[in-house]
């Protein structure tokens, strides 16, 4: 499944697959999900614009949508130090 989304005015790609791994699902009773996030610039949970996770799909399936999930990790992400650090390069970068 792909979606697209805009995040704090930044393009992204989702491609989601709920259950990755049947051999994963039959091991251990629940399904193995892949994100992939592609922007054209950094994100707060990745330097080159793409990532790549694999994750509980019961995990994403408690924000009812895979992009809410996505949306909900970049927030967090966003409250720490380096992003934060660079949001403030980027803005003083703009003035000139």
């Amino acid at each position: 499944m792909r979606y697209s989304i805009t995040w704090n005015n930044i393009p992204i790609e989702i491609e989601y697959n709920p259950d990755y791994s049947k051999a994963y699902m039959e091991f251990n009773g629940y399904a193995l999900a892949h994100i992939g996030i592609k922007a054209d610039r950094p994100l707060p949970i990745t330097s080159t614009g793409y990532k790549s996770q694999f994750i509980a799909e019961p995990l994403v399936a408690e924000f009812g949508l895979v992009t809410e999930f996505v949306i909900t990790l970049l927030n967090e992400a966003a409250l720490g130090a380096d992003w934060q650090k660079l949001q403030a390069e980027q803005a003083q970068l703009n003035l000139f």
